[in-house]
């Protein structure tokens, strides 16, 4: 099979349904409403951490399939489209970080938020994205990174991991 050539329409297409998408998110979490009643506020931030999970797994499939197709020989690899994956992941991970401080103080205000562990998984996980390799593989930030994974297994915060066969 004769690979894409690494300039098509098609990846444009999914560039932009995706920006679109994360720009019509990143809206609507400037205009939330962090001044109503704590209950209504910490329910509304519940629905704005689904959705921005939602967004983080398309995003996530996105550079997925991009990937594995450019690692197959079906697609020709293109610095343009992985710096624009990368920056839809800067766009999402800007929309996100506004909402953790929300979340940190529904939480301290006594409210279970569904989605909290996964919803910050995924912040984790683009802002490891986001990180240069030369800082992220940094002997100091591996050392940093485990003891914070230490203490968050501590506090209850971490997940469990388990195969299909377990």
């Amino acid at each position: 099979m004769k690979p894409l050539p690494a300039n098509s329409r098609l990846a444009d297409d999914i560039i932009g349904d995706a920006r679109d998408s994360l720009l019509e998110f990143d809206r609507q979490t400037e205009r939330w409403n962090a001044d109503s009643k704590a209950a209504e506020r910490c329910i509304r931030l519940e629905l704005r951490l689904a959705i921005g999970i939602l967004q983080y797994n398309m995003l996530n499939r996105i550079d997925e399939v991009w990937r594995t197709y450019v690692l197959r020989g079906a697609v020709e690899y293109s610095v343009k489209m992985d710096e624009q994956i990368g920056d839809l992941y800067r766009l999402w991970y800007k929309s996100c970080a506004r909402l953790l401080p929300h979340l940190a103080a529904c939480e301290k205000e006594g409210f279970v938020v569904e989605g909290a562990m996964e919803f910050r998984s995924a912040c984790r996980e683009a802002e490891g994205i986001l990180t240069p390799d030369d800082v992220f593989f940094s002997a100091d930030a591996l050392v940093e990174l485990r003891d914070e994974a230490i203490e968050a297994n501590r506090r209850g915060e971490t997940a469990e991991i388990k195969s299909i066969g377990d």
